[in-house]
This record gives C-alpha cells, structure tokens and sequence, in this order.
C-alpha cells in the first residue's frame, strides 16, 4: 500500500512539473499591448509573453516599424517565447538556423516621462535589441549567413524612459551555430528597481544552491578519499562536481566570472557536464545497492556516454546539440529502471531504500521539469531546478550517512560492553585454573594488551573523524564565504574595474588558502592512519625554500607584506622534501597570517654545530605571550584569528611540529608580545658519508 502511495505522489509530481507556466493573460495580443503605468509601479515584474509580429528571414530596420511610420512590412502573428522551430509558415515548419525579426508596441498608460527597464534573457544565438528606433542591447553579431554571425550569450538589463507615443521594440535575431534559434525566455518589463531586485534574487538564489552544492560536494569528495572501500561516495562527490559545473555553464553562466570562455566551449562544457553528472549518478546507485540487475545498463549507459562526450569535444555545436535527444533516452531509462530497483527494494524493506525512492522520485521529476524548460515549453516555474533539487537530495543522502554512522556507534558500544564482559570472566578464569591454564596466561594478556589497543586506536578514531566534522563544519566555511561576498559585490553594477581586480585578488587567495587547508587536512588524516611514508634523502634544501617562498608571494602582497628569503650558500640536507615542503609552507603562511599589513617576514638559514641546519621563519608581526607559546611548544591544540581575521585550524604548528620529528629534527618557536616571533626548524645537513 505504502509503494502505491509513492506512485501517486511521482504521478502528482510529474503532474506539477508539466503545469503551464501562464496562469494570468498575456500582455501582448496581435503585436501590441496596453499596459497601465500603475500596475507596473506597484506590482513584480510583468511578462512581455504573448503574440509579436514576425518577419522570417527579414532583419527589418528599426525605423520602418516605428510610430511615426507607414507600417508596409509583411508580418506573421506568432507565440513567444518559443523556438521559431515551433512555427509554421505556409504550411511548412521553419528550420532551426536562420535569421528573424520580432516586433511589438507597448503603450504605457499614463507612463509618459518616467524610466522603466526589460530584464533582457538569452536568444540563440545573436540578438540586436532596438527600443524606438535606438540600438538598446547586443549579443553576439546578428548576421544573415553562418560566416556573417557571430553566437554570444548575455543577460542583462536595460533602461529606456517612455515618451509620448507608444514604446517600439524591435529584436532582431539570426542563428546559424545552434540547432534552433529564437525568443525562446520571457523578456520582464518593471521599474529599475523592481527589475534589479528580480535579477539580483534569483541570482542569490543561484549562489546560494551553488555554494550549497560546493560545501557539500568538498564534504563527499574528502569522505570518498578517507573511506575508499565506500565506491559510493566517490561517484555520488563527482555527480555533485558534474552538477556544479553544468550549472556555472548555463542560467547566469557564473564561469564567465572565474575564466574567459567562448561560446562553442560553454555549450560544450554544459553537455558534457550534463552527461557525466547522469552516468556518474547511475553508477553510485549501484555501488550503494550492490545490483547486478543494474550492472550490465550502467556499462551500456558509461559506452554511450563516452562515445556522446567526444561527439561535444571534437563536432561543431550545430551538429552535437541533437546528442541532447539522446540524452533524454538515457534519462528516460535510467529514470524507470531506478525507479523500479527502488520501489522492489522499498517492498523487500532493504534499509534505507525508502530514503532513495523519495530522493529518486525527486530527481526524476526535476529532470523532466528541466528538459521541459529547455525545450521552451511553458511550465509552472520557467527556470532549471536541477541545482535545487539536488540541493534537497543531498539532504536525504546526508540523513543516510549520519543514520549510517549512529548504527555504527550503537554497533561500536555494544562490542565495547561485551569486550569488557569478556575481560571480567577472564580475570576470575585465570584466578580459577590449574597451573595448565596459567600456562596460557601470556597468550591471554597478549589478546588483552590487543583489545586495549584496539579500544584505543577506536578512540583516536572517534576523535580524529570528530576533530574533521568540526574543521570541515567551521573553517571550510570561511574562504567559501570570501568566495560568495566577493562575487555578490562584482555583480553589483557600482565597481569600477580597478574595484573588481581587486575582489580577483581577495578570490585567488582565499582559494590558495583554501587549497592549504586541504593538503593539511589531506596529510594529517593520512598520518593518523599510517599512510604517508618518509624518505629521507639528499635534497636541496635552497630549491626548497625558493618554491615554497614563490607559493605565498601573493599572498604575502595581499597584505602589502615583504617576503624575503636570504641565502648564503646551496644548502642540501638530508629530509623528506615533500614533507618539509609542507611544513615550511606552513611556518611562512602562519607568519604571513599574524603579521600586519606593511610588515615582514624573513626566511633564512644558518648552519650549527653537530652537520645541522636551523630554517628560520622570522617575522615583525604581533608576536605571542607567555601563556600561547607555551601551550605551542607542549603541542597543545587550539585556533586564533590573524590579523585580517584569517581563520586558523589549529593543525598548522601540529602538523609542522610532527613533520620536523619524522625527518629526525624539531622545531622551536622565539616570540615577544609586539616584537615578531621566530620559527626555527632544526633539520640534518647533509655531508659526505651522511647517507
């Protein structure tokens, strides 16, 4: 009974999706409409959806079809938004590629003098904008033949101030790149304020689901590395990737923002990250359920796939566009075969399989809702919801693993308790046997000194995953945060460019520490499990320093700081580079972080007694007290803000302090409140014999 009531709800869902969009009337009938200057003063936005006169194969001037001409153009009456795919002209239906004009006449009732602004969508693929005769907005280069136009997508908005008589729009379109062309999105028409807050809502909106899938998609990937054994969160972390990156490549097109990317290199980005984001997704469903049923589809599914991506990379989009309808076949059968897989499951109570139905039939319906909306036809909501409803299945997921990981703990506790059971009745056996049974007491003690040990490593486990839930929980947060403040004021329209280079400067070093603080957190989980190994050898000690100083050089300017590094001589020691590597990168970035802006920080090296080498981190910034240092020194650990409030994890000076161990050295920290501190790390030089 209960599988019956989740084919209802997808039934009603899928009904939900497929609802025509328009509720109200449209605006424009016959090519014009009457719009009192009232309701858009005080109401959202309106739609400029309706009937437009359509010149096929025409790019009529502007002045031709203005108020104040003789209207001789030969027109049809067409639906928009739609592709011009969609209309029929003389019986025939058009073609995708081709090139046309749109004309409408807006009378705005009582609106003389007073400025209103379109929130202006993307055409496919070229598009000229003319309000009353001037040239108001471009995409791209309108062109009447494949050599002549140029393709380009950009959204944006623009102000006009009405006049007397009516407002003329005219849009004149061409598309010869893509596999249809047209107006095929609602253009808005409101005040500059309305239509600002539209734009700069959804695009919140936009951010908001992206850093959401971002945070979260840092969360699996560090997940699938720690549990490898778990093939699950692997695949679900790069569905998750492949979801990002399709949607920097489409709505607001937010790549544009981080790299310069041609037109063709957009689309191609968007489909292929479409096509990985399914298979990828098709492949966790069967490692988390183990079905061999699914197995043989996946490897058919991962072919077609493969075959589709180098069809994007290497064909012209006009032609790889129609991959796309075999994209919805893979959709459509993914969609029931999972669908089905998991309704079976649901029935046979596997756990957890109630969970993915609903998330299933979740993702289902938003995909169909999406190929919907990329067809242009009119829904109940006109925009992608894929980000958004893996935002939502992304909570389901996470509600499994944390389930996952209380049963583990139950599970941890009950072993626990019958270990110590196990240990009391030992105890009294020993006391009762003979002298055969003391015999055996070593082997005992040996299985207890194991137990103990285990219980132990058990515990360093809890603390370890607690210590990585806390950092990821609290401190990823942080340069993710720079990310989405950075990027909301570069869409603000009020930034000069000198304004916007800067923020591009705070973006590379945020992203620099977050990288940091990922290496860190990649190393020290790899040590706590005995999986980094030590080869101490013969470096160069000099090469060393240089790349690590080159590293944070920006970072450093950021912060108008002077790096410097003094070298008397080619310096060779015997370390592990990597590791040293790590922990200088470390020791420089830490003396960066607490030093103000227009100070220094030194690195050099001075050779002592006993073939060693002291590499020195000197720096003139706040310096630390008495009661700091010594918690420093006894590895004790715990966070403090820099001097532009930088967070710290707490793992830096640990895990420097333990990577100077491993290479048979140490490291000793000189500091005074207000004087700098200095950070000597003692390693052993390497002469002749030393191997």
């Amino acid at each position: 009974m209960r599988q019956k009531g989740a084919l209802y709800i997808l039934f009603l869902l899928i009904i939900w999706s497929s609802l025509p969009g328009h509720l109200r009337a449209e605006l424009v009938s016959n090519g014009k409409a009457n719009i009192p200057i009232t309701q858009i003063k005080q109401g959202e936005p309106v739609k400029l959806d309706g009937t437009w006169h359509f010149f096929w194969h025409k790019l009529v001037s502007p002045d031709s079809l203005g108020s104040a001409s003789s209207f001789s153009e030969i027109s049809e009456l067409v639906h928009v938004p739609a592709y011009w795919t969609k209309y029929t002209l003389n019986g025939e239906s058009l073609p995708g590629r081709g090139y046309a004009t749109y004309y409408a006449r807006l009378n705005i009732e009582g609106g003389e003098n007073d400025t209103l602004s379109l929130l202006i969508p993307i055409f496919d693929s070229a598009f000229k904008l003319y309000i009353d005769g001037h040239l108001s907005y471009t995409s791209g280069k309108v062109g009447t033949s494949i050599g002549s136009s140029v393709p380009h997508y950009r959204p944006g908005r623009v102000n006009f101030v009405v006049g007397k008589n009516p407002v003329d729009i005219v849009i004149q379109v061409s598309n010869f790149h893509h596999r249809r062309g047209g107006f095929w999105k609602s253009i808005y028409l409101g005040t500059p304020h309305s239509i600002a807050r539209q734009a700069h809502s959804h695009g919140h909106l936009v951010f908001a689901a992206l850093i959401f899938l971002i945070t979260f998609g840092i969360f699996y990937s560090i997940f699938a590395f720690y549990y490898r054994e778990e093939k699950s969160l692997l695949y679900f972390s790069l569905s998750l990737w492949f979801v990002v990156l399709r949607s920097l490549a489409n709505d607001n097109f937010l790549v544009n923002d981080i790299f310069t990317l041609s037109w063709d290199w957009l689309i191609r980005i968007e489909y292929l990250s479409t096509f990985l984001a399914l298979m990828f997704f098709n492949w966790y469903y069967y490692y988390f359920y183990r079905n061999q049923a699914f197995y043989a589809w996946n490897r058919l599914l991962t072919y077609i796939t493969l075959f589709c991506g180098l069809v994007i990379l290497f064909l012209p989009v006009r032609i790889f566009a129609y991959s796309l309808f075999i994209f919805y076949g893979l959709v459509f059968f993914s969609g029931l075969l999972i669908f089905y897989f998991s309704l079976k499951l649901a029935e046979e109570k596997v756990l957890f399989a109630r969970y993915h139905l609903i998330g299933i039939s979740l993702i289902l319906v938003i995909i169909l809702h999406d190929i919907l909306v990329a067809n242009a036809i009119e829904v109940h909501y006109g925009g992608y919801l894929m980000k958004y409803g893996f935002v939502v299945f992304i909570y389901i997921e996470t509600a499994i693993l944390l389930k996952r990981f209380v049963l583990t703990i139950r599970s941890e506790k009950k072993l626990t308790g019958e270990l110590e059971v196990v240990n009391a009745n030992l105890e009294s056996l020993v006391e009762e046997r003979t002298e055969e049974i003391n015999q055996k007491k070593e082997e005992i003690e040996h299985k207890n000194r194991s137990i103990s040990k285990q219980n132990e490593q058990l515990k360093e486990d809890v603390v370890s995953r607690n210590r990585l839930f806390s950092i990821i929980a609290h401190d990823l947060r942080s340069p993710l945060a720079v990310f989405v403040q950075a990027m909301d004021m570069m869409d603000s329209d009020e930034l000069d460019e000198d304004s916007r280079r800067e923020l591009r400067k705070e973006l590379k070093v945020s992203a620099r520490s977050l990288v940091g603080l990922v290496d860190n957190l990649l190393v020290w989980g790899r040590s706590r499990n005995n999986q980094v190994k030590y080869e101490l050898k013969r470096h160069s000690l000099t090469k060393i320093l240089k790349d690590s100083v080159e590293q944070l050089e920006q970072t450093a300017q950021a912060k108008s700081i002077e790096l410097s590094l003094e070298l008397k001589e080619d310096y060779e020691a015997v370390i592990d580079s990597n590791s040293i590597q790590l922990a200088v990168r470390n020791l420089i970035s830490n003396a960066i972080k607490f030093t103000p802006e227009g100070g220094a920080v030194d690195v050099f090296v001075r050779s002592v007694a006993d073939n060693m080498l002291e590499i020195h981190v000197k720096d003139n910034g706040i310096g630390i007290d008495e009661e700091t240092l010594k918690k420093l020194r006894e590895g004790i650990e715990f966070t403090s803000a820099g001097t532009n409030n930088e967070k710290g994890t707490g793992l830096g000076l640990q895990l420097c302090r333990e990577l100077a161990l491993q290479n048979k050295g140490s490291l000793e920290i000189w500091s005074h409140p207000g004087e700098g501190s200095d950070f000597v790390m003692l390693v052993h030089k390497y002469v002749k014999y030393s191997l």
